[in-house]
């Protein structure tokens, strides 16, 4: 068997060309995007919500939690969004329109997206994309509320009773992804598929998630020294962390299809007869 026939190079190969085929690195992007105009106005209602009843000591806690995760500047943000009561109306009402739409962007992004990868031309039923809305947003929010926990969890390892719990915490943050990502590539693909079929890119989103939350953790720490770009520098920091997580879920589904035997690219490397994002024929299909 020669070096280019065997198995993990033709696996390798087909990832590869199911991700430049179906142009998920531009997918993943307009993802990103998306879920950081979803997830801002979620945090901070979520927040208002619980600030109203824990009042300003709240706050504090919050504001402290976040010290590992999140720039100075973004921290004042977040002060002022709690504590101030123009601040929270105004952010409520514009944080619920900007949730609504930005999150029917996010699922409209992905659902295209898997579709492709998998090969799916018709047209899904309103109550299935209703149900695989629900499951996007839910798996996509926790999944980043669970990545900016462990964050400042870290932060307070040195308190913890017991050091080998803080030096578990990222196993915790896979383990705790792997839960949360499950539906999403169970439920969003308009295909049958098996419950063992989705492991493989479920753990893999969930080690990717937890390997760049690491590398942005990293660079926050570091990023009090670089204030130059302010506020400006730290919407490009999450955009960046957004984007490569977007790209590793969309990377789990490219492993889903291939391990699975699904991917036409695995017949020789011969080019898949798949939808594709700028086909012409396909554009009512596609159009977001």
């Amino acid at each position: 068997m020669s070096f280019r026939s065997s198995r993990p190079v033709v696996l390798a190969r087909a990832m590869v060309a199911e991700v430049t085929q179906n142009h998920l690195t531009f997918m993943a992007g307009s993802l990103a995007f998306y879920a950081f105009l979803s997830l801002i106005p979620l945090f901070l209602l979520s927040f208002i919500a619980a600030s109203v009843v824990g009042g300003e000591a709240f706050a504090d806690q919050i504001t402290a939690l976040f010290n590992s995760t999140l720039t100075g500047s973004a921290r004042e943000l977040l002060a002022d969004a709690l504590t101030d009561s123009s601040g929270q109306t105004g952010a409520s009402v514009l944080g619920i329109a900007t949730l609504l739409w930005s999150a029917l962007k996010l699922f409209r992004g992905l659902d295209i997206a898997f579709d492709a990868v998998y090969g799916v031309r018709d047209v899904k039923s309103l109550p299935k994309q209703l149900r695989d809305a629900l499951v996007v947003l839910a798996g996509v929010a926790l999944g980043v509320v669970a990545v900016v926990l462990t964050g400042g969890v870290l932060a307070f390892v040195p308190d913890l009773p017991i050091p080998l719990l803080g030096r578990l915490s990222p196993l915790y943050l896979v383990v705790g992804l792997t839960f949360v990502f499950f539906p999403v590539y169970y439920f969003v693909p308009d295909v049958d598929v098996s419950a063992t079929e989705v492991l493989p890119g479920t753990v893999l989103s969930a080690i990717g998630w937890a390997l760049t939350q690491f590398a942005f953790q990293i660079y926050v720490s570091y990023a009090g020294q670089y204030t130059a770009y302010g506020i400006v520098g730290g919407v490009l920091l999450v955009l960046i962390w957004l984007y490569y997580s977007c790209l590793v879920l969309l990377f789990g589904a490219v492993t889903n299809v291939v391990l699975a035997g699904r991917s036409s690219y695995l017949d020789e490397g011969n080019t898949v007869d798949g939808p594709s994002l700028f086909d012409v024929e396909e554009s009512d299909r596609w159009r977001w």
